[in-house]
């Protein structure tokens, strides 16, 4: 085994799964200082896992077409064959739940041939567009649960629970014990998913704190009148 990942890994301190996280165990400037051990092409290999990570967390506001030049940028990294189960699995669940907000927003099916979604589940989920969930349960049993928080409108719940799906999927493909680049890229996602997930309950307890501080106010009436 490469003596790099033997180090690298070593080095890297244990990341709980996101929804225990309380900080970073390690700061992204560290992290990318400890990446550096690496050869330089295994290096230009994690640069572009990063730039999958921020497609996948394209904003919707930006076109179907937008997204799917984005991806298909990646296809170096994306069409490896070593690397492709990590990255298989999040590209399905971003190319489903896609088909499911479509749908939802009462859109037409897709048509063939339109930029609409990446993966090889693009031309399978139209031909079952009106089937609740595409006829892919057995292949995908999360597409139920999903769709009720969709529906539901439920959004930090089905956030936590796509990238809880994602975390076990990673884990399955890349266990911490192995030293390997499919190990170093899958503690790069699942830094990322931490991070993220810190950063959204940042952001939920500051409205949370506006909203008590808005009502307190509310109730109190003006103190000066």
């Amino acid at each position: 085994m490469p003596h790099a990942y033997v180090t690298l890994i070593a080095s890297l301190p244990h990341l709980p799964h996101f929804t225990r996280a309380e900080r970073l165990p390690i700061s992204r400037k560290r992290l990318r200082e400890r990446l550096g051990m690496l050869h330089p092409e295994d290096f230009e290999l994690v640069q572009r896992a990063s730039q999958f990570l921020a497609w996948q967390r394209q904003p919707v506001a930006r076109s179907d077409a937008d997204m799917v030049a984005a991806y298909r940028k990646l296809h170096v990294l994306i069409e490896h064959p070593s690397l492709w189960p990590l990255f298989e699995f999040p590209i399905n669940v971003r190319t489903v739940m896609a088909a499911l907000r479509r749908r939802q927003r009462g859109l037409p099916r897709p048509q063939r041939g339109e930029p609409w979604a990446v993966g090889p589940w693009v031309d399978r989920l139209p031909r079952h567009w009106e089937h609740p969930d595409f006829h892919l349960t057995a292949v995908f049993p999360w597409i139920p649960q999903a769709r009720e928080y969709l529906t539901a409108g439920a959004a930090l719940e089905l956030e936590r629970f796509l990238m809880d799906l994602i975390w076990q999927h990673v884990e399955r493909v890349a266990p911490g014990y192995e030293f390997s680049l499919q190990t170093v890229l899958a503690y790069i996602f699942k830094w990322d998913m931490v991070q993220l997930w810190l950063a959204r309950n940042a952001a939920a307890a500051s409205q949370r704190f506006e909203e008590l501080v808005t009502g307190v106010l509310h109730d109190f009436g003006p103190i000066f009148a």
